[in-house]
């Protein structure tokens, strides 16, 4: 009875050791899974506030472009109440001409910021011709 009872103390001994590693790896998986909370909280934070950020950038371009449009509008208003004498050549509208303040020249890709240029009339100036360098290999373009 007596070896039997110290076999018993032995498995007894064993099984609290178990325990109280099991236990102390449940208090370290409870941390660490505190620390990943905290973690995932502060993500989940910045991400909000860089919405907001980004929402109220959105609506500044927004509202810029709406008065941009507005200021494009009334300009277009008040140059036609005021006719220009020029050939009539030059007054009429251009296959490149939108009202949307938007063209459909670009090669741009779709998404892709452009400005398009469309000029039907100019003058070149010679000293600024002078003033082209011409890099070797490289052609000017054609006059068109």
């Amino acid at each position: 009875i007596r070896a039997e009872k110290d076999e018993l103390a032995v498995e007894l001994r064993t099984l609290q050791d178990i325990v109280r590693r099991e236990r102390d790896i449940d208090r370290d998986m409870q941390e660490m899974h505190g620390l990943d909370m905290q973690d995932l909280q502060t993500q989940i934070d910045r991400n909000a506030a860089e919405v907001d950020r980004l929402q109220k950038l959105s609506a500044s371009r927004r509202k810029t472009a709406q008065e941009l449009q507005e200021h494009l509008d009334n300009s277009r208003k008040r140059a036609n109440a005021w006719p220009i004498a020029a050939p009539g050549h030059l007054l009429n509208r251009s296959g490149a001409f939108s009202d949307s303040g938007f063209s459909d020249l670009s090669d741009a890709e779709s998404g892709a910021n452009a400005l398009d240029l469309y000029f039907t009339m100019g003058r070149v100036e010679e000293r600024a011709l002078l003033e082209l360098v011409q890099r070797p290999g490289e052609d000017l373009p054609p006059e068109s």
